[in-house]
């Protein structure tokens, strides 16, 4: 009886505390729920309220697709049957929540030990993607509970399924399944076939993965997964399964470019919130741009000209920038893709960044400084130069303007790359750590984006104080400003070192890879890179990035997607149309000001001799020959080289002749690699020649029959072209013995 009774006591209170728990939850959940109420006009009729500004505070038109809707008549079924499929198979069946769903969701959690799945049911996403935040709480699931159902009361399920369709996200600023068939297809959503269906739906769950304008290769393998399920679930038949696994994604024509910049505004805007793109374009924002309408017009125009476009067609951008504010004026492209998200291999372009500026920087080279560019192995990493061309010794200076890519990664070993990754990040490129020697020719696991370059660039135009390119100066909500843009830089890199790494771009532009700017009555400065396709005649991008003391200039034509049809022929390098693109623009902005020129720098003249046959860099001394002379820019904050005595030497001051034990005159003398000697004999019949030196040859010689009184002897010495640099002192030798006859 006893025991019974504690049984009895045991359940009453654990009822009590069952009930007092159900009873805390419902409050709870009415608690965090209060105020939820559904406004249907948050997604049957979205609104673009956003205001964007241009530099001088005049409006900026764009286009939203958050203003497009279709009907359900209008949708095809072979999208419908794809998102119930893979996104809620129960959706006809419950009433906003699917408890099997959710249950087997938190199953999943438990097991994980953290929030991976939500559970969540076309309703539920309904909810969240029209009204609510993306916050993973506990208090935003309770509210988008009670919200699906407030739908589901309102709404039948072709309804919430058709609003559904029209307000989820598809990735690169596109809204809804409308704007998805047009960008993606160039087709109505009552056109999408089975495949495509497929392939939208499966962009959903991860647009920056999967959607085709960024990858066809992962958008084809998620849509077979897509079909895989419908087959599973008995939506599709196995000949239609094995019919849509045929479909290949092709690129459908580029747009046009008019929306490029405010496109491109949006996204920054909403990074620097941290908020989505909805919640920006329709929560009353205002942003103020850098936009200036002339150089975006101009922009525009280079980007639609038929002259500046290569026969086969390809995608290509133009960004500018104001060195002065860091804003970014003018971009435009012929394709929707946002340049923050656009990581590209940057090729050579990456060079000066990522090498030689912070070789400078740290007084590791100068622009005259020798180095040896011929073929080399870096331990198994051997980088052909572009036609496989090699200067043999040659300068720094040299090697960047011939773009030498065994130069480059020579450098980026000795000075390690692990040190030149921590120095990129003041240019504001972010390496990943599995980077290596290859990163010096632009061979990037993750790439960069134009936007990031042009900052990097930029650095250098800022005479070494780095600033972000941006679109956004100032965003406000309700009239309150809630981002200012940052008025000041961050120095990389002394202004010595970057006006070194300019003076060579200027050479570069001048005579290098991008010599079609060399027509431009300006200083510009400016580097190509081209990245081609292993094993074709192909290449995927071509950059030129180029500044003036007032702008920097980003062009880049390439492959978004990386198919056969857009990628660029072999002949379209970074010097060819991009640089050509360059120029246009140069020519119809502003003509700048020279590049300021900083105290430390100084011009010197510097040994070519010493450099090219010694391979040492030394200043000309007061006996080098002026053909032997160029003038070199230095830092004199980090220190000049010696001064050459090679010509000094060049001459022998050691000529000695004296008499032998056997009557034979020897003579001697040090010889100067490189030069060429001649010694020489007085005669009365005039001067004879008795030997000819070179390199690694010893200075000595025996005369073996010297003439009776007075021998004379002194040395001529030449260049290696020939030309006489001068005569040493003469010497002479007393010999008075008769000298024997030869036999007859």
């Amino acid at each position: 009886m006893k025991k019974k009774k504690a049984v009895k006591t045991i359940l009453f209170f654990v009822s009590v505390l069952l009930i007092s728990a159900f009873l805390s939850g419902i409050a709870a959940f009415l608690f965090m729920t209060r105020g939820v109420r559904l406004d249907a006009k948050a997604f049957e009729d979205p609104v673009a309220n956003l205001i964007m500004l241009d530099a001088n505070g005049t409006e900026i038109e764009y286009a939203s697709s958050l203003k497009v809707f279709s009907e359900s008549e209008d949708i095809s079924d072979n999208i419908k049957k794809a998102f119930v499929t893979v996104e809620d198979k129960r959706f006809y069946k419950h009433h906003g929540l699917d408890y099997i769903r959710i249950a087997g969701a938190a199953v999943h959690d438990i097991k994980a030990g953290a929030i991976k799945e939500g559970g969540s049911t076309i309703t539920q996403q309904l909810a969240k993607n029209a009204i609510l935040t993306n916050d993973k709480t506990l208090e935003r699931k309770l509210k988008e509970a009670k919200l699906a159902y407030q739908i589901e009361k309102k709404y039948d399920k072709e309804e919430i399924l058709t609003i559904y369709l029209n307000t989820i996200y598809f990735g690169n600023g596109i809204y809804g399944i409308t704007a998805a068939a047009d960008r993606i297809f160039n087709k109505t959503p009552a056109e999408i076939t089975l495949p495509e269906a497929a392939m939208l739906t499966g962009i959903v769950r991860n647009p920056g993965r999967y959607s085709p304008l960024i990858s066809k290769e992962k958008a084809e393998e998620r849509m077979k997964h897509v079909l895989a399920v419908m087959k599973k679930e008995g939506v599709i038949a196995e000949q239609e399964y094995n019919e849509a696994l045929q479909y290949h994604f092709t690129m459908p024509p580029v747009e046009k470019a008019d929306n490029s910049y405010p496109n491109a505004a949006i996204d920054e805007a909403a990074r620097l919130l941290g908020i989505g793109e909805k919640e920006l374009l329709s929560k009353n924002y205002t942003i103020i741009t850098y936009l200036d309408r002339n150089m975006q017009k101009l922009a525009e125009k280079a980007i639609k000209s038929e002259e500046l476009a290569p026969e086969k067609g390809c995608e290509r951008l133009i960004l500018i920038a104001d060195n002065r504010t860091g804003g970014i004026t003018a971009y435009s492209s012929n394709f929707s893709f946002s340049p923050f998200a656009l990581y590209r291999s940057p090729g050579s372009a990456i060079k000066p960044i990522f090498v030689y500026a912070p070789a400078l920087d740290a007084g590791y080279i100068t622009p005259a400084t020798p180095v040896l560019d011929e073929k080399t192995d870096f331990d198994g990493y051997a980088p052909d130069n572009y036609g496989d061309n090699y200067a043999g010794w040659t300068t720094i200076r040299q090697a960047v303007k011939a773009s030498s890519n065994v130069v480059s990664v020579k450098l980026a070993r000795e000075m390690g790359i692990d040190y030149l990754k921590y120095r990129a990040k003041d240019f504001g490129l972010t390496l990943a750590a599995e980077d290596g020697l290859s990163a010096a020719l632009g061979g990037l696991t993750e790439g960069v984006t134009p936007v990031e370059l042009t900052t990097a660039y930029m650095t250098l135009a800022r005479g070494g104080d780095a600033k972000s390119a941006g679109f956004v100066h100032e965003i406000q909500k309700d009239g309150k400003i809630v981002y200012t843009r940052e008025t000041d830089g961050k120095r990389a890199i002394s202004q010595e070192a970057s006006y070194l790494m300019t003076d060579m771009l200027i050479d570069t532009a001048k005579y290098g890879t991008a010599r079609k700017l060399a027509t431009l009555p300006f200083e510009v400065a400016a580097k190509t890179g081209t990245v081609g396709v292993k094993n074709t005649d192909y290449n995927s991008d071509a950059w030129n990035m180029s500044y003036t003391s007032a702008n920097t200039v980003c062009v880049w034509y390439g492959s978004v997607s990386n198919t056969q049809a857009t990628l660029l022929p072999s002949a379209i390098t970074g010097g060819s149309y991009p640089t050509l693109c360059a120029k246009y623009i140069y020519e119809n902005l502003s003509k700048p000001d020279p590049f300021d020129v900083p105290d430390g720098i100084i011009a010197v003249d510097v040994d070519t001799y010493a450099t090219n046959i010694e391979h040492k860099l030394l200043i000309a001394g007061e006996t080098t020959p002026i053909k032997y002379r160029c003038s070199e820019l230095f830092n004199e904050r980090v220190g000049l080289p010696e001064i050459s005595t090679v010509f000094d030497r060049a001459i022998p001051s050691d000529l000695h002749a004296e008499i032998n034990e056997n009557n034979q005159v020897d003579i001697s003398f040090s010889l100067c690699p490189g030069f060429r000697y001649v010694l020489k004999k007085q005669t009365g019949e005039g001067d004879l020649i008795l030997a000819e030196y070179c390199d690694n040859e010893k200075g000595f010689f025996t005369d073996a029959f010297p003439s009776f009184g007075l021998n004379i002897y002194y040395i001529s010495v030449y260049d290696p072209e020939g030309e006489m640099l001068g005569e040493s002192s003469k010497v002479s030798a007393l010999n008075f013995t008769l000298p024997e006859m030869p036999p007859i």
